[in-house]
């Protein structure tokens, strides 16, 4: 009988607590890595052909474990995404695998490809539909907030654009990114793919202190923001009522991460960043371990300085403190995100 057929002979309370020392062994293992050289599982994009199919090199995988490939849409980081293939880790951990694009993705600009095993483990890395001989590396469409008048409009500077294409501009709560918000108007990105427009804020988001912006294209293609719906000042350090000047360095190629490095279980958990770009403001969130923090409840907002290593300790939501697992997520309106997840529980502090 192997362990498998064990666990799903087990009576109900025993599978409780194995999970929960499983769990617990895991965490501690990412702890203990994360003082020397912590890997987590990657993927490499090595070669597109549009509209038919992509190569990856997955590495650093946990070894030995079956694998659902998905695609799908960069903004839901290929989550519920089209299954297009499985795959299996091997005794180290890595693979390389040749995935057709689904036809519901055809013509899309951006894809993302994921990888997620039942045991909770995935990766996941986005790709240019877009022969792997053309730059990938085109600059990123962003956008600066210049001015706000309170509850009645705010103007943006856009830099980076697609030329001569339609873009939607909603409106919508913090966190959100703009996306399923309120249509407030339709903006031409122009022969040069810069531009400065102004835009009502819908009545429905009057009174909010906190607003996000995004424009996006029927092909996929957006770029978000969010500022104060408050008096426009500039901003004279951490915690000022306005960041004029949220731009992304268009060259950062960390990737931001976080790890746990003490838990009040119930109360607070404390953080420790790792590659996070400079003097930009992340929204912090907290929900249930599955959501990976996508859509949770805000706790506040993180300046990130000078970038790079920080720590921070924030509360729990009085409405999460009984759940035995939570998720923490910083995002920023430029796109940069990370997250971990940690269960709520005694044994883990110290």
């Amino acid at each position: 009988m192997n362990i498998l057929q064990l666990i799903q002979k087990r009576p109900a309370w025993v599978g409780r607590y194995l999970a929960v020392i499983l769990v617990g062994l895991v965490l501690l293992l990412l702890t203990a890595g994360s003082a020397a050289t912590q890997t987590f599982p990657t993927i490499r994009i090595i070669n597109v052909i549009p509209n038919q199919s992509v190569t990856i090199d997955a590495l650093n995988l946990p070894p030995d474990r079956e694998w659902v490939v998905r695609m799908g849409t960069v903004d839901a980081e290929g989550i519920g995404g089209t299954v297009v293939a499985t795959a299996h880790s091997g005794p180290a951990g890595t693979f390389q695998g040749t995935y057709q694009i689904p036809q519901n993705l055809h013509g899309a600009a951006q894809i993302v490809i994921r990888l997620e095993s039942p045991s909770g483990w995935f990766a996941y890395h986005w790709f240019e539909n877009l022969p792997t001989g053309i730059p990938v590396q085109a600059p990123v469409p962003s956008f600066l907030i210049t001015e706000v008048a309170v509850n009645h409009s705010v103007t943006i500077a856009a830099t980076n654009f697609p030329p001569n294409q339609q873009f939607r501009v909603t409106m919508g709560q913090l966190g959100s990114e703009g996306i399923g918000g309120i249509a407030v108007a339709t903006t031409n990105s122009g022969e040069a793919g810069a531009f400065t427009e102004t835009y009502n804020i819908p009545a429905e988001l009057h009174g909010r202190e906190q607003i996000a912006v995004r424009l996006e294209s029927p092909i996929g293609i957006f770029a978000h923001n969010w500022f104060f719906n408050a008096p426009f000042v500039a901003r004279p350090g951490i915690g000022g009522p306005v960041i004029p000047a949220l731009t992304a360095p268009t060259f950062f190629t960390g990737i931001p991460a976080i790890r746990i490095v003490h838990l009040a279980p119930g109360q607070s958990v404390t953080i420790k960043t790792d590659n996070f770009p400079p003097n930009q403001e992340f929204v912090v969130r907290m929900g249930h371990a599955d959501t990976l923090g996508i859509g949770g409840t805000v706790i506040t907002s993180t300046y990130s300085g000078a970038g790079g290593v920080f720590q921070a300790t924030y509360p729990i939501p009085a409405d999460l403190r009984s759940l035995d697992r939570l998720a923490i997520r910083l995002e920023s309106p430029q796109g940069f995100f990370a997250y971990f997840w940690f269960e709520n529980v005694a044994w883990l502090s110290h």
